[in-house]
């Protein structure tokens, strides 16, 4: 029996963060140097994105979410944050090639390790998402290697899930998109960092 219940336990946890959940308080140093706060932007639809600086994969991903950003207006606030040993180095750089006009920050492996509830002795794999509404609750949460089918069609659905926060109506997304336009693969994306 308490073979079964460790067992249970192990399972739950290596199966990603408690969604909805209150968004907790959240800090990242801008590439000024000034500290941002995520309470900063509540009573916004926001879309905190957790990315390594030198990730493909995030790169492409900041760049959809910038061109989101300029569809849904003023209701919408996309943050992104680089976590990754050299980020508070490389952000500018980042910030600079995407094009990017939402804030970017960087934080510590720990911090964002810890606040997406990211399962202990699991590799965390880039981009991860957080979806939290204008009140405050974390409605969604992604990340490769626990959702990978979201990530199969990312650009799809992360437009659909925004959509669905920003506008308070469901419209599902396309079932498959083309190869070509991808944006991941189903293989895992890079690795941010080794806990």
């Amino acid at each position: 029996m308490r073979t079964a219940i460790a067992a249970f336990l192990m399972l739950g946890s290596l199966m990603g963060a408690t969604v909805p959940r209150k968004m907790g308080e959240f800090g990242f140093e801008l590439p000024n140097g000034r500290q941002a706060l995520l309470s900063q932007y509540k009573g916004k639809t926001i879309l905190l994105s957790f990315f390594s600086s030198t990730c493909p994969h995030c790169q492409t991903a900041s760049k959809f979410i910038e061109k989101m950003s300029k569809e849904f207006g003023p209701s919408f606030q996309p943050i992104g944050v680089c976590f990754d040993p050299m980020a508070k180095l490389l952000m500018g750089e980042f910030i600079q090639k995407q094009g990017l006009t939402f804030p970017v920050g960087a934080a510590t492996n720990e911090q964002v390790l810890e606040y997406v509830q990211h399962p202990s002795g699991m590799i965390p794999y880039v981009p991860m998402f957080v979806l939290i509404d204008k009140t405050g609750m974390i409605r969604a949460q992604y990340q490769p290697g626990i959702n990978d089918d979201f990530f199969k069609n990312l650009d799809a659905n992360l437009h659909a899930e925004v959509k669905k926060l920003v506008t308070g109506v469901s419209t599902p997304a396309p079932a498959k998109a083309p190869a070509k336009t991808s944006v991941v693969t189903t293989k895992p994306a890079v690795t941010a960092a080794k806990r």
